[in-house]
């Protein structure tokens, strides 16, 4: 029975409708929810092969990888969160959706990223969830310089579109209150600095410190030229915290072959004779006649 004066807990219905009535009552449970089922996606996608997981942390995304990936190597700057990562692979080691083998490197990869360059260096997919924007300059130089061609690189992120537009309406010090988490600009920060580059999030008692902020089309042009920018995509609602963070994949080199992530490839009628592509020209039908293009009415 519930307590005079307290409120009942609401209905899986009713918290439905207020929650697509207004998207920032969404609770931080079904915040992390839905972050785990981006991040399951990404996972999906892209984990092939060899995959370095930067920031990986205590291990919490390693049901996501599945047994198709042959080599895991988390890399992280706790030892103490590299040592649970272990003890939850060692427990779950009959688990299919495990990653067939796997490494966990000890390294501060704000400090000291080059020590990574070898391991790096034979990555065929590179996940970063959630924590490049804590080591993001060094980082992505050596990331630019080590991965081979095609390598992929993916993650979630503080959104700089969305981050961007909420400071901007701000003055340091002053806090916004986005969903339930809680950010402003740091009190030394120029209000007409351009762009802007940290400020201060926090979440509850999960997070509360300086960020960094991503401005992904600079960082491609100035700091990594090789990792090309392929998808930006927010996550969920602006209200929402979880509206304040996308996902974002690069390429290394390749930039031609991208298209085969997203489309099917597209077939083009070569000619025999050793020509150019006949697309768009008169082609020859299988009974002998020839198809024209159809006169522009005037």
């Amino acid at each position: 029975m519930t307590a005079p004066g307290a409120l009942e807990a609401p209905t899986a219905e009713a918290y439905g409708r207020a929650v697509a009535a207004d998207p920032s009552r969404l609770l931080f449970k079904d915040h992390r929810s839905r972050c785990n089922e981006a991040k399951r996606n990404l996972h999906r996608r892209f984990a092939r092969g060899h995959v370095v997981d930067l920031g990986g942390g205590r291990g919490g995304d390693l049901l996501k990888f599945g047994h198709h990936v042959n080599q895991y190597t988390c890399i992280d700057g706790c030892a103490a969160a590299l040592e649970e990562a272990q003890r939850r692979y060692s427990t779950n080691a009959n688990d299919t959706r495990l990653p067939r083998n796997a490494t966990f490197v000890l390294c501060d990869l704000r400090r000291n990223p080059g020590a990574i360059r070898a391991i790096l260096s034979d990555a065929d997919a590179v996940s970063c969830m959630f924590s490049i924007h804590y080591f993001a300059a060094p980082i992505l130089k050596v990331l630019n310089e080590a991965l081979r061609p095609g390598t992929i690189l993916y993650g979630i992120a503080p959104d700089c579109r969305r981050i961007y537009r909420v400071l901007r309406e701000t003055q340091p010090g002053e806090v916004a209150q986005h969903g339930d988490a809680r950010l402003w600009r740091r009190h030394d920060d120029d209000p007409a600095a351009s762009p802007l580059r940290w400020y201060h999030f926090q979440l509850g008692d999960l997070v509360d410190g300086d960020e960094e902020i991503l401005d992904w089309p600079h960082l491609e042009r100035s700091t990594c030229p090789r990792l090309h920018l392929k998808s930006i995509q927010t996550l969920g609602p602006y209200s929402s915290m979880i509206g304040l963070f996308a996902t974002f994949v690069f390429e290394t080199g390749r930039v031609h072959a991208w298209s085969e992530f997203f489309h099917p490839p597209v077939t083009r009628h070569v000619s025999t004779t050793g020509g150019p592509p006949t697309s768009g020209a008169s082609r020859p039908r299988p009974n002998g006649h020839v198809a024209r293009k159809r006169p522009k009415r005037q």
